[in-house]
């Protein structure tokens, strides 16, 4: 299985708001459990403008955004989004297709982000993920991430 990377294009939007709603999808089920897929997909289909509109600012911006697509075999099968914010380096979302997991794929597009942060001077890159999102946790650490905060909420 040979891997390979593509800087995404505008046309490619279409896919990269799949891949967000497919992500999207999977870490609402960890973060809300009681609300059902299809709340989830209404949701999504009603912020369709606003998250067609984030990905083309953000794929202009390649000052920076970095996004790579994951490709085998002519498939995309994944993709990373980091920003840069204040000289530092956030790693923003990574999806890959169920089928493609396990394979270190999530990995290989970290190492290639990392890789484009240092060009760019960052030092240090940020992430979070929701509670309860064991994959996202063990990826994190497995990546070199270490816990530094943990943010609390309440409604009022």
């Amino acid at each position: 299985m040979e891997l390979n990377f593509k800087v995404p294009k505008k046309e490619d939007i279409n896919l990269l708001l799949e891949f967000y709603n497919q992500l999207s999808i999977e870490e609402g089920k960890l973060q809300f459990p009681y609300i059902h897929k299809k709340e989830m997909k209404e949701y999504l289909k009603r912020n369709n403008k606003k998250t067609r509109y984030f990905f083309k600012k953000h794929l202009k911006d390649k000052r920076h955004n970095i996004f790579l697509f994951a490709v085998i075999n002519k498939e995309i099968v994944g993709y990373i989004h980091g920003e840069i914010k204040k000289g530092k380096g956030h790693f923003e979302r990574i999806f890959v297709k169920k089928e493609y997991r396990g394979k270190g794929i999530s990995t290989r597009l970290f190492k290639k982000l990392e890789r484009k942060f240092k060009q760019k001077g960052v030092k240090e890159i940020l992430s979070n993920h929701f509670y309860n999102n064991l994959p996202s946790e063990k990826l994190h650490e497995k990546l070199g991430f270490r816990p530094y905060s943990i943010e609390y909420r309440k409604k009022i």
